[in-house]
């Protein structure tokens, strides 16, 4: 798998966890709560990603090796980090408020769909 189609899929992804996220904001919070729509947020868009990954990948699973699945899921999470950092620089956000996310004793789960990323191409080639 070449980089310019990792990055493709990357950026074909986007929208769903800004979707997500306001669902989660608006929708899931007024009936759930702060905590019970980071969870439904998290299983939603964990699930999403990981059948997305496996739509990705499939053409190529037969002929990727452990490297080359270590490099895609780090590639997507290098591309997911910059790119919320990014986003929460350019919009004015300070890093206290953007780190926020990333405090799981606080019920924030951010940090877990970061390693479904990372991890999601091997997820799907234990699917082989």
């Amino acid at each position: 798998m070449t980089l310019s189609r990792i990055v493709i899929t990357w950026l074909l992804f986007l929208p769903i966890p800004i979707i997500n996220g306001l669902l989660r904001e608006y929708f899931y919070k007024k009936r759930l709560g702060e905590f019970g729509s980071n969870i439904v947020g998290f299983v939603v868009l964990s699930v999403i990603f990981v059948f997305y990954a496996y739509l990705s990948l499939r053409d190529y699973l037969n002929t990727m090796t452990g490297y080359d699945l270590f490099l895609v899921g780090l590639c997507w999470l290098i591309f997911t980090l910059l790119f919320e950092f990014g986003m929460g620089f350019f919009s004015g956000r300070s890093m206290s408020y953007m780190l926020a996310d990333y405090n799981v004793l606080k019920g924030r789960l951010w940090p877990l769909v970061l390693v479904i990323i990372a991890t999601s191409p091997f997820i799907v080639a234990s699917f082989r």
